[in-house]
């Protein structure tokens, strides 16, 4: 299988996702590059919630490409609008992770393994005295 970036790199809070801002598109955002939190620090999570802002940012540069309605839109207002897709994103991955129950084999073989590593999450949340995190 084939190397695929992920766009992130660990923080000490979180992993981040991290993309450059093409330069045809610099001039619409007012920035180089685009940082947003995936608000996990378990990283099969954080690898499956890059490669979902990975396509919405994608599809986002395409949309300013194509001149949509977004062009007319000020930097403050787009930059808005990014932060509000990226906040509907991670409510949609976690609804589904939620909801998800394993379907098939493979399936039946990670489910474990994130469950495992969520509980790991939480017992250090809780060993550093991270409560607010493991309350949400």
């Amino acid at each position: 299988m084939g190397y695929f970036p992920t766009y992130l790199y660990f923080h000490p809070s979180s992993y981040i996702f991290r993309i450059r801002v093409p330069c045809d598109i610099i001039p619409f955002l007012g920035k180089m590059e685009i940082r947003r939190s995936v608000k996990t620090h378990t990283r099969i999570i954080a690898i499956q919630r890059g490669i979902r802002m990975f396509a919405l940012i994608q599809s986002f540069f395409k949309e300013l490409r194509r001149g949509s309605y977004m062009t007319e839109l000020s930097k403050a207002e787009i930059n808005l609008l990014l932060d509000e897709w990226f906040k509907q994103a991670l409510e949609d991955d976690e609804t589904e992770r939620i909801v998800r129950r394993p379907k098939n084999e493979d399936d039946q073989m990670i489910f474990p393994l994130i469950y495992s590593e969520m509980l790991r999450e939480v017992d250090s949340d809780l060993t550093y005295g991270y409560y607010s995190k493991v309350s949400e």
